[in-house]
């Protein structure tokens, strides 16, 4: 009888003490598209994903990683990139992601390995985007540290 009471205790203790800590939850979006329809649908979703998780009572911590065809989504003229349709939805995706930003713990980390390959240099990058050497490893290394993979690639 005493090991039972023992043992619900220690139940209710672990159960107090885990709504105690909240949730973090983690994930990094892979942006590989030059679709802009279609990318401008996804920032969307990931500011509506961090809020849906914030409603929960947990805490959203995203990071996007952007390469390939996905790059001229963080240049700060995106009409010297894209045609003018794709260049207002880029301008609409980008105040999108800024106030999702202001709002939720959420990183963009733009790789220069692509960043090169479209000639952009990091003076043309809107001034909130972070830059890394190979996006792949900040990809691996993020799912090492328990990140969940989301892609956007088409």
């Amino acid at each position: 009888m005493r090991s039972l009471f023992i043992l619900m205790m220690a139940v209710l203790a672990l159960n107090a003490a885990e709504k105690n800590h909240p949730v973090t939850q983690k994930a990094v979006f892979d942006c590989t598209s030059g679709d802009m329809r279609y990318v401008a649908g996804r920032i969307k979703l990931i500011g509506g994903t961090a809020a849906d998780i914030a409603k929960l009572g947990q805490t959203p911590k995203f990071v996007l990683t952007v390469h390939s065809g996905c790059v001229p989504l963080m240049v700060s003229h995106p009409e010297d990139y894209m045609e003018e349709g794709d260049a207002e939805l880029v301008s609409k995706a980008q105040l999108m992601l800024q106030d999702a930003m202001g709002k939720y713990d959420i990183e963009v980390r733009v790789c220069e390995i692509a960043m090169e390959a479209w000639g952009i240099g990091r003076e043309e990058l809107l001034t909130w985007a972070k830059t890394t050497p190979n996006s792949f490893v900040d990809t691996i290394s993020l799912q090492n540290e328990g990140y969940a993979l989301m892609l956007f690639g088409k």
